[in-house]
């Protein structure tokens, strides 16, 4: 019974942020550089996922295995997630143009933390590293981690004021 509690209001939090997120829709139109920028960012996760596939292809080939292939797929998407998210915050193209608010950061900190919440009993069983191996207790350390760097990055970016170009 306990179990599902977390579970119940992790769900129940989403779908207050999915509402918010119908609601302000209108309100996050981008510009043509936003558009630019988002669109080098997909092509800088894109350059990374293939530069972390490369290394895993030559590392597989020496026969050098450091995690279980289903983790490595999700760290894959992570970091191109990452990789995103993180160029596109820093270069102010995250956002829409009309965006004030903390909700895509709050959104993911909330991730975070139910992340590792969630994922704690596991800790005890399943150690992060077990016979030179990463295990799925991995996955919910990058994960929790990741949503908390992207909620300080959005953070920091919302709440310091833009420097504006002097011709």
């Amino acid at each position: 019974m306990f179990d599902i509690i977390p579970f119940v209001f992790v769900i129940i939090v989403m779908l207050y942020f999915i509402m918010v997120f119908k609601r302000h829709e209108e309100k996050n139109n981008y510009d043509e550089r936003q558009k630019l920028e988002r669109e080098k960012g997909y092509a800088i996760a894109c350059k990374t996922l293939l530069c972390i596939n490369t290394v895993v292809i030559l590392l597989n080939a020496k026969e050098i295995t450091f995690m279980p292939t289903y983790i490595l797929a999700a760290v894959n998407i992570y970091v191109g997630i990452f990789v995103f998210v993180m160029y596109c915050v820093i270069k102010g193209a995250y956002f829409g143009t009309q965006y004030k608010g903390f909700v895509y950061p709050l959104l993911c900190f909330f991730a975070s933390v139910f992340t590792i919440v969630c994922a704690y009993p596991t800790f005890s069983n399943m150690p992060i590293v077990k016979d030179g191996m990463l295990t799925s207790s991995f996955l919910a350390v990058m994960i929790s981690a990741t949503f908390f760097l992207m909620s300080i990055v959005m953070i920091v970016k919302l709440v310091l004021p833009e420097k504006e170009d002097e011709e």
